[in-house]
């Protein structure tokens, strides 16, 4: 456009705004709308504000020793003004089966009273809020809330003039191991239950939610529990060689951190086009060691997903588990703790240098069938063929199932139970100079099938997660880093002799087993 035209038509713009401001000035005020309205009630909306509201839940001031038949108060406290929070955005689990929840705001929409009332017994509940729960005015969605725990007690009996607590029995060998308190045990109403141990220990679980939407995760909250180990299998990031697809796999951390779940990944299997299988342990470790390079740059901290969601950065996983059970041959092909060992350190190489924050877990076990038909040790072989193991493993994982109790062990049966299978592999690895490294129990269950080898009955189930657990907290805190037990539902299927069907603490009906009010207790005790 020539100059001289565009300094008139600036001109005439310029002389048209007196004009204008004045007549909107004489017009009649218009009715408020909704948006102005929200706009009045929680500040105007600012294009620049970015900053998503964080709440924070406290324990009600002034509540002593709730009971089961009266209400837990809770205060809600958003860091500004939101709106559109309600009973529905807070998430309850625990031991006591929480009821009814009311939500009422106290100040200026951003501090809130919770009460939650109908326990339907004495126990934990636990409550925190979820990511997307309020907005404020500029849209921006609320972020994850911390989690608190209130241990509720039993009401005192209006019978008798003092109320004594029930005294819950227990099969445990040694009087030193803590009592995990039993969902039904009675306590004075004036005083409150005594604590269990708890070292920090992370308690999770296998759900195998990675495609199976966003009500997958689901049941581990509401038991309370927010460890899952997930799978990240490369066949189906590269089916076809170069091209990766991360889409599932991104909504699946997504989906978890929005619900206060932290993701343990396990990254397995190899493309049709890299291996004769899925389970083919490559002699060339290159290309698997780029895949996990690859998994660490976009989901460990820091990672290209979490710069995308900073505000659930701290659900970024910082520990990384390689290949499962390599030392099976249903899950790896050959089974060769050498060539493991060797794929392992360049895992290590490569995962580091993606993301100098990332940690590796190497995976570990008592004895493998060799090739010649005899047992052998399976971590004195790795060492064999890397003796600079050490370098390259952060912490080591191990999946100690057995057949019989947990105390039962028969000295050369390489099925014997998991106490002593488990302590052998952690003597290994500090015969080996790794004492300083931590065990991570990423699977350990007991099925409830029927007729069949290695199985239970759901009162056997409860005994024995309840004596691991106790084990994992005393005896083995030293280094016993998590227990992930398998698994939190059963599979479908009819076969009672099938017993990987039934290692659920959840029937396939939905049905809770008595092992489930145990998981509730021992999850509300994790880290």
């Amino acid at each position: 456009m020539p100059k001289r035209f565009l300094a008139i038509t600036l001109f005439a713009a310029l002389v048209a705004i007196p004009a204008t401001v004045a007549a909107a000035a004489s017009a009649p005020k218009k009715a408020s709308t909704q948006v102005e309205a929200t706009n009045l009630a929680y500040g105007a909306k600012r294009a620049h504000d970015w900053t998503r509201p964080k709440p924070t839940i406290k324990r009600a001031a002034g509540q002593h020793n709730p009971t089961s038949q009266s209400a837990v108060r809770f205060t809600v406290s958003f860091s500004e003004p939101v709106h559109g929070f309600t009973a529905a955005d807070v998430r309850l689990s625990g031991t006591a089966r929480t009821g009814k929840v009311k939500v009422v705001s106290l100040s200026n929409h951003r501090t809130f009273r919770v009460t939650v009332a109908g326990m339907a017994r004495p126990g934990v509940v636990v409550a925190t809020v979820h990511a997307g729960a309020a907005s404020d005015a500029a849209g921006n969605l609320s972020t994850v809330g911390n989690r608190i725990k209130v241990v509720t007690v039993a009401a005192k009996s209006t019978r008798l003039k003092k109320s004594v607590p029930s005294q819950p029995t227990s099969t445990t060998p040694s009087s030193s191991l803590p009592v995990l308190p039993a969902p039904t045990s009675s306590f004075p109403a004036n005083e409150p239950p005594a604590a269990a141990v708890s070292n920090g220990l992370i308690v999770g679980t296998v759900v195998n939610a990675a495609g199976g939407g966003s009500s997958a995760l689901d049941p581990a909250v509401t038991a309370g529990v927010h460890w899952v180990r997930e799978e990240i299998w490369w066949p189906t990031v590269e089916q076809n060689q170069g091209t990766l697809d991360w889409s599932g796999y991104d909504s699946l951390f997504l989906n978890a951190a929005e619900k206060g779940v932290h993701i343990l990944p396990l990254i397995d299997g190899i493309p049709a086009w890299a291996g004769a299988s899925d389970k083919t342990m490559p002699s060339d470790p290159s290309g698997f060691a780029t895949f996990v390079a690859e998994v660490t740059a976009r989901y460990g901290p820091g990672g290209e997903f979490w710069q995308a969601h900073s505000s659930l950065s701290q659900y970024a996983p910082v520990d990384f588990e390689i290949w499962n059970e390599p030392w099976l041959p249903s899950s790896s092909d050959p089974v060769d703790p050498a060539r493991y060992a060797r794929l392992f350190k360049a895992v290590a190489i490569a995962g580091r240098a993606a993301n100098p924050a990332a940690r590796f877990i190497i995976a570990a076990e008592w004895q493998y069938h060799a090739s010649d038909g005899s047992w052998r040790n399976w971590v004195d072989d790795m060492y064999a063929a890397v003796p600079d193991l050490n370098s390259y493993f952060d912490a080591y994982s191990t999946h100690p199932y057995g057949n019989g109790s947990v105390d039962n062990w028969t000295p050369g049966n390489g099925d014997a139970f998991e106490t002593r299978r488990l302590e052998i592999v952690h003597d290994t690895f500090v015969a080996h100079g790794a004492g300083d490294k931590k065990m991570w129990v990423t699977e350990m269950g007991w099925s409830t099938c029927s007729g069949g080898d290695n199985c239970y009955s759901e009162a056997e189930q409860n005994q024995d997660l309840t004596r691991f657990d106790q084990l994992a907290r005393t005896s083995w805190s030293s280094f016993m880093a998590a227990t992930f037990y398998y698994r939190l539902t059963d599979l479908n299927g009819s076969d009672p002799t099938n017993r990987e069907l039934w290692y659920g603490f959840i029937r396939a009906n939905g049905s809770f087993k008595p092992a489930y009010d145990t998981l509730l207790a021992i999850a509300a005790l994790g880290a």
